[in-house]
């Protein structure tokens, strides 16, 4: 996030049956587990596989002076444990497909379902503390993953899915609460807008499909394209329809497409990516349901982008890396219709636009008679306008847009592996400077 770089390493598929399983401790009574299984017969190409887990935490750390207050009203602070901030979650997927045929390199369908429920214990700047609001989902979905060779120098990888989510949010207290847990008044509600039995459905259905084509040797041409459509609806039971504003439909459809061109030249020493970007997103949000009446509104955003990456081979194991990128990031769903907990919607969000620019040095495992050696070494620059940042009132926060922000980092690592591999140290060091360049909008003054 800092430097704009991010390395995903898929799993690999191995042959045979193998398992694992874990079990954490931790304090303020955290527990977590995990369970998985898999199987690939390498004759016919068929896997399986299966994963579960569990989590938990009271999260009962202390708060450093908390508000008191006595019968009186008069205030004091002191250190006060959370006592009503705990977090439960559980999950599981199953997998199931084949690897390595010769109509597909892979071709998987995957389905899970997760669910968790987490207490609230205060407001957005922790002003008031509460004592029986709490919030949770229930997910559930499946995708569908193909990857494949078409023919000599094409490879396609296509994955397609979709996600229902069923979010629930429960303020149905009769009191208020202080830091230290007591009941101090009655009152309807801790978030101060009458008692919320709250359901919002959310389904997201997406799609990527890459493909990539060896032009000549050396020579690679690859283009992606990612349609999202997002969509949520919602009830308060505890409100008459005519009143409740969550009986609204919101939808995002959101299209993100690029170009790239890799080159490899001299050897290989030299590698170079050249890339353009297309964004697009259509938000729609209907007004409040009255009676029948349902009016609608349509927002179109379009954006673009173009960057180009370069690395050159020093030496053996070292490698100089430059890039650079006129970025664009569409808002996501949860900026744009907040969260349903604390988190308030901003329909007026914009785009965010940025320079990025990188320089790096790498040392890829150097091996001595000393160990091995690795290293890393990244400046960044990052020159943002509209950046989407969350802002805080007394009880509730939202995503708005500051007109222009810069970032300057550095980030460094360090490690080495002994001779024989039993002992590996690894170090690294992030230094940030990130401020607000605006002198109009939110953060003008």
């Amino acid at each position: 996030a800092l430097g704009g770089a991010v390395n995903l390493v898929t799993d690999e598929v191995t042959a045979g049956t193998r398992g694992s399983a874990s079990y954490q401790l931790g304090s303020f009574n955290t527990h977590r587990a995990t369970v998985g299984a898999s199987h690939l017969d390498d004759a016919s190409g068929l896997f399986l596989g299966v994963a579960g887990f569990f989590d938990h935490a009271d999260n009962d750390y202390t708060t450093r002076d908390a508000p008191m207050a006595d019968e009186r009203g008069r205030l004091w602070y002191e250190d006060a444990e959370r006592f009503h901030d705990a977090y439960r979650a559980g999950g599981a997927n199953v997998q199931a497909g084949w690897v390595d045929r010769p109509w597909a390199r892979r071709f998987l369908l995957r389905g899970f379902v997760t669910d968790y429920t987490k207490e609230l214990q205060h407001d957005a700047l922790g002003h008031n503390a509460y004592g029986e609001v709490s919030y949770g989902g229930l997910t559930a979905g499946t995708s569908v993953r193909y990857e494949h060779e078409l023919f000599d120098g094409v490879t396609v990888d296509l994955i397609g899915g979709f996600a229902w989510t069923e979010f629930r949010l429960t303020d149905l207290a009769t009191c208020k609460y202080d830091w230290s847990g007591r009941c101090i008044a009655p009152r309807p509600a801790e978030l101060g807008e009458g008692p919320r039995d709250d359901r919002r459905w959310d389904r997201t259905t997406f799609a990527r499909l890459h493909l990539a084509w060896e032009v000549a040797p050396a020579h690679v041409l690859r283009f992606t394209t990612a349609p999202t459509l997002f969509e949520r609806a919602g009830d308060n039971r505890r409100k008459p329809d005519e009143s409740d504003d969550l009986r609204r439909e919101l939808t995002t459809d959101t299209l993100v497409s690029g170009i790239e061109y890799e080159v490899d030249l001299l050897d290989d020493r030299l590698e170079n990516v050249f890339f353009v970007k297309d964004y697009r997103q259509r938000l729609s949000a209907s007004a409040e349901r009255i009676g029948e009446n349902v009016e609608r509104s349509d927002e179109r955003i379009t954006g673009t982008g173009v960057g180009n990456a370069l690395r050159y081979r020093l030496a053996q194991r070292l490698f100089a890396k430059a890039s650079w990128e006129w970025a664009t990031r569409m808002p996501s769903p949860d900026e744009l219709f907040g969260d349903g907990v604390l988190t308030a919607e901003n329909l007026e969000l914009r785009p965010e636009t940025s320079h990025n620019l990188n320089l790096g040095l790498t040392l890829d495992d150097r091996r001595t008679t000393l160990g091995t050696f690795r290293g890393d070494l990244n400046l960044f620059l990052r020159e943002a306008k509209d950046l989407i940042a969350l802002t805080f009132e007394s009880t509730t926060r939202k995503h708005e847009n500051v007109s222009s922000a810069r970032a300057l980092g550095i980030e460094a690592a360090g490690g080495w592996t002994s001779r024989d591999e039993l002992l590996a140290v690894d170090a690294n060091l992030t230094w940030l400077d990130f401020r607000n360049t605006s002198s109009e909008g939110t953060f003008g003054a």
